[in-house]
């Protein structure tokens, strides 16, 4: 198992590349910037937010275990509700995709913003009494992309 040095200097990038994948399924959450960073307990805990400012992705480094940790339910999700733009509805949707991934057993991995170097990847996520419901998220994916395509180019 790892170990922390004691009185740690790390240094966390800038900017991360976000994906879910299971098996040779892939739904990114793209390219997201540091938004907020701190230890606990012996985990480095990073905030990310995506360009537009709309998604936020949070997730635990656990250097003692060796383990990048994520909670799909709460540690991802909307930071507003606007849909002014066709940037705003591509965010939304790519979230919707990258849950919805997580939810059917996707692991998340987090990747260095130019794809070469893979920094962490999570335990594939289990949702505990309950099923992903298919038929409502193409719902909301048809929904939105009904938005997409009325909007401006």
């Amino acid at each position: 198992m790892g170990e922390l040095v004691p009185n740690p200097q790390y240094e966390i990038p800038d900017e991360f590349y976000v994906l879910a994948r299971k098996g040779k399924s892939c739904t990114p959450l793209g390219n997201m910037r540091l938004s907020s960073a701190g230890m606990d307990d012996g985990k480095v805990g990073v905030r990310l937010e995506s360009a537009n400012g709309r998604v936020a992705f949070i997730f635990w480094m656990d250097f003692r275990n060796e383990r990048l940790l994520i909670d799909p339910l709460a540690g991802c999700g909307l930071l507003n509700e606007r849909r002014d733009s066709r940037s705003d509805i591509q965010s939304e949707l790519s979230l919707q995709e990258f849950k919805f991934a997580l939810y059917c057993n996707a692991s998340v991995e987090i990747w260095s913003s130019n794809l070469q170097q893979r920094l962490g990847k999570s335990e594939p996520f289990v949702l505990f009494n309950a099923m992903p419901d298919l038929t409502r998220h193409r719902q909301i994916i048809d929904g939105l992309k009904a938005l997409l395509e009325g909007m401006p180019p």
